[in-house]
């Protein structure tokens, strides 16, 4: 009996060290929608994090603005702390200092303008990456007037994505080029083939993607939509 006791407290601490160490990995990687609550009223903001070295970069987006602004004291501590600050051309900084818990995060924003601090609260949600990986049955609306239907499949390698399309009107298989994913689930990829380079963004739903192809044929460049579905 006592074994079995000594060898059931053993799992317990076994588990509580994993529970511990899976919840020191978190990552604040990704499209993180904030809610910035300011004497009840509340503006919507976007921060994107992208991994960089051993520390993390990203960008802003505001309503007040209508670009990004690079975040700068981007500060990833303790596993799940969070701090960044954004600049805007307008004159005021803002401060986050958060902590993060899965794919959602709250915590306090410091607002300077004119020499004035305001405090806020705030919530935010991580959208989550899409897996691309797949065959993508292509509906491409031509400039043409024509809709083809090639497939794209994407595969992961220690490197990151390829792929192949397979195109019925020329009935070949080709590798894809520049595949990658994004943090906002938009897929890019370019396939070349015969004179003819189409460069895909779409994003990713579930099964489903719907974007813009960049078409240059001999030299003349065309726009045109798709949808597929995996």
């Amino acid at each position: 009996m006592r074994s079995i006791i000594t060898f059931l407290a053993a799992m317990t601490v076994a588990f509580t060290a994993m529970t511990t160490l899976a919840k020191n990995t978190a990552d604040p990687t990704g499209t993180w929608k904030i809610d910035v609550i300011t004497e009840g009223e509340t503006t919507h903001t976007e921060a994107i994090f992208t991994k960089e070295g051993k520390g993390f970069k990203g960008s802003h987006h505001s309503p007040e603005t209508d670009h990004p602004m690079e975040l700068y004291d981007v500060y990833f501590e303790s596993g799940n702390q969070l701090e960044f600050s954004a600049e805007s051309d307008q004159g005021y900084t803002i401060s986050y200092k958060g902590t993060i818990k899965g794919n959602t995060m709250r915590g306090t924003a410091e607002t300077v303008y004119l020499g004035n601090r305001f405090y806020s609260s705030f919530s935010a949600t991580r959208e989550s990456t899409a897996n691309p990986i797949g065959t993508w049955k292509i509906s491409l609306n031509a400039p043409d007037g024509n809709t083809y239907h090639p497939k794209a499949t994407i595969t992961k390698t220690e490197g990151g994505l390829k792929g192949s399309y397979y195109s019925p009107a020329s009935d070949q298989n080709v590798d894809l080029q520049d595949v990658e994913i994004d943090s906002s689930n938009r897929l890019r990829f370019t396939v070349t083939n015969q004179g003819t380079s189409i460069e895909y963004t779409g994003k990713i739903e579930r099964n489903s993607m719907k974007g813009s192809a960049q078409i240059d044929y001999q030299g003349q460049q065309y726009d045109a939509d798709f949808s597929a579905t995996r």
